[in-house]
């Protein structure tokens, strides 16, 4: 008969084999290394994790990381992000190219499909006919390559996400800019300071961006855009989405948080002192009237803008930039802008400092007083890149107005209309600072609307944030 009791027996000791060593020491090694690179260059062990953040979320979140990209234009003026040879290191580009690749990488395992259209035609296109310039030798090819980097990026971010998302998700990502940048641009209207002069970490972008603004003897506010008419162009943009936003949903909690971000966005073009923002949103309301509302959601729109009025103009009036804001539209020191406008406009139609494919040192705005730079992107496309950048840029606008026309009467007409007035912006002012990245967007958010519509054509229910 057996003893009840089990006789002791030793734990077995566990042998480390020779790929557990490897393994330990390894993770070891690895923890040193990363300590070593924290202290002896934090900036650069930021960026690391940083890096490999993005990656994992532009794997599993592409939109989320587009979406962030938008924000973080607001946030980091171009003359704060270092150069990377020819190449800006933005933010926003470097999470739109993040987002993009994360896009592609779905595609290539055929969990998403692309369906190409008239928009992408006319992008490829358009930096097809740059890239002549430098076959022709008038351009330098680290210029192109900085005008692909930050076109295609952003570009391809905002195209590849769209058509698997809702239709308000673009409105939404700029009204959240809109309120992030609202109130570092009342801080510079209040105290006259700009919140970003400490972050001039690239010499170049600081030469052009990195000094300040006046109109009428006042400061006129720039936000993180180094521009005045950069910042309006935004915030003009952003009250279209808002306002188009604001027509489609059928809930009014939804309306009124729309129409906060209107009002952010008009006191940020009141304090810009630009008139191009306004022009951009008047046309802007014509197009979304025209190409998205019918009987009730008309009157929706006419009674949302007629509040947003109401309210704008009595914050006006109290905060005392109602005459000042007026001026833009009646003042004869203004006039000056006018006629440089105009004068470019002569010289070009004469062909003085344009050739087909670009000139080294076009003279299209030399010698005249009233201004330095070509506040009109088409001519200012055309004196660097010649008549063949311009007519890319124009087929580009000709290819949204069409995909405004393809998905006229639903909900994603919205991005197109908005885009659109923009184009018609650009005879206002050259596309620089912040522009060049959310423009391009824009444009990717109407090619994507178009492929939308295209693979679900019944997509017109109000669907609202």
């Amino acid at each position: 008969m057996s003893s009840p009791v089990a006789p002791f027996r030793r734990p077995a000791v566990a042998v480390p084999t020779v790929r557990s060593i490897l393994a330990g020491g390894s993770c070891v090694a690895g923890l040193i290394l990363c300590g070593l690179l924290v202290a002896a260059q934090p900036i650069a062990a930021g960026a690391l994790v940083g890096l490999g953040l993005g990656v994992v979320a532009a794997v599993l979140r592409p939109a989320a990381l587009a979406f962030a990209a938008i924000v973080l234009i607001v946030l980091v003026p171009v003359y704060a992000a270092p150069a990377l040879g020819p190449l800006t290191s933005h933010p926003t580009v470097l999470a739109a190219w993040l987002a993009a690749g994360g896009s592609l990488l779905l595609v290539s395992l055929g969990r998403e499909r692309i369906r190409l259209g008239t928009v992408d035609a006319a992008m490829a296109v358009y930096l097809a006919f740059l890239s002549l310039a430098v076959l022709f030798e008038n351009r330098e090819k680290a210029d192109y390559l900085a005008i692909v980097f930050t076109t295609l990026g952003p570009y391809l971010a905002v195209r590849l996400v769209v058509p698997r998302l809702r239709t308000d998700w673009l409105p939404i990502a700029f009204g959240v800019a809109t309120l992030v940048s609202l109130p570092f641009v009342l801080f510079e209207g209040a105290t006259a300071t700009s919140p970003f002069a400490g972050l001039e970490f690239n010499p170049v972008e600081s030469a052009v961006w990195g000094e300040e603004q006046e109109r009428f003897g006042i400061l006129r506010a720039e936000g993180a855009f180094g521009q005045a008419i950069s910042l309006s162009q935004f915030a003009g943009t952003a009250m279209l989405l808002a306002l188009g936003a604001a027509v489609m949903t059928r809930r009014v909690a939804s309306r009124r948080a729309w129409a906060l971000v209107i009002v952010a966005g008009a006191a940020m073009l009141a304090l810009s002192y630009s008139r191009t923002g306004w022009l951009i949103f008047v046309l802007g309301v014509v197009l979304i009237a025209f190409a998205m509302t019918t009987g009730v959601k008309r009157l929706r729109l006419l009674w949302t803008l007629g509040s947003v009025v109401v309210v704008g103009a009595l914050l006006l009036v109290v905060s005392g930039l109602a005459p000042s804001v007026a001026r833009l539209f009646n003042d004869d020191s203004l006039e000056g802008s006018n006629n440089f406008r105009e004068i470019l406009l002569q010289r070009a139609l004469r062909g003085d400092g344009i050739a087909w494919f670009g000139l080294k040192q076009s003279p299209l705005g030399a010698g005249i007083e009233t201004g330095t730079s070509i506040d009109n992107a088409y001519l200012a496309l055309a004196a660097d890149w010649g008549w063949v950048g311009m007519i890319g840029l124009i087929l580009v606008g000709v290819a949204v107005a069409g995909s405004l026309w393809s998905t006229r009467g639903t909900l994603w007409a919205l991005v197109p209309a908005v885009t659109l007035a923009n184009f018609v912006g650009l005879f206002q002012v050259a596309i620089n600072t912040q522009t060049k990245f959310w423009l391009w967007m824009l444009v990717g958010g109407c090619a994507g609307a178009a492929a939308a519509v295209a693979q679900r054509p019944d997509a017109t229910t109000p669907q609202s944030a």
